[in-house]
């Protein structure tokens, strides 16, 4: 069954402009994108800075997991790849959502961590 929300998540893709600590949020370099699609209820895909990724996604009321992240093996700068291996290493630990109109909230670490979204743009 579709839920206004998972029609909403899967509406369009999400640009990631944010990530961190709550309270400590750093903004995504300017240089690098990080997308999440989520198609229909159970995968996701994107990309993550370097490579394109994919995993399966559980969802629960406003509960949120995903597993068996996977990703392309292509090798990019230093700090590309860094910055996608503190992006799925934050993504494996998702347990909630919080959805609004252009603005989608990934918590993380029993609540402490953030991922924030927003649409993205084609430019």
């Amino acid at each position: 069954m579709t839920t206004q929300s998972d029609e909403e998540l899967n509406q369009h893709p999400w640009k990631l402009t944010e990530m961190g600590p709550i309270g400590a949020l750093r903004p995504i370099p300017s240089q690098f994108t990080i997308t999440l699609e989520f198609d229909g209820e159970i995968r996701i895909y994107g990309e993550s800075a370097c490579n394109r990724y994919f995993a399966t996604c559980h969802r629960k009321g406003s509960q949120l997991r995903f597993q068996s992240i996977g990703a392309t093996r292509m090798m990019c700068s230093a700090p590309a790849m860094a910055l996608e291996n503190e992006y799925f290493a934050a993504l494996a630990h998702v347990e909630t959502y919080q959805l609004q109109p252009d603005l989608l909230a990934l918590y993380y670490d029993q609540g402490k961590g953030l991922l924030h979204f927003r649409h993205e743009v084609a430019s």
